[in-house]
């Protein structure tokens, strides 16, 4: 393998990485985003 193929193939792990990253993230912003209607239903301070 040559040194484009090796740079062009870690730069395909960092875009699985980062497709992974953006899952979680998105994720995590509608858990949040439940929390906030559930203290919204319960009258809590957010």
């Amino acid at each position: 393998m040559n040194r484009k193929e090796t740079v062009d193939a870690l730069r395909k792990k960092i875009d699985q990485v980062d497709g992974k990253i953006v899952e979680l993230l998105n994720q995590r912003a509608s858990l949040a985003q439940k929390i906030g209607q559930q203290k919204s239903l319960e009258k809590e301070q957010v």
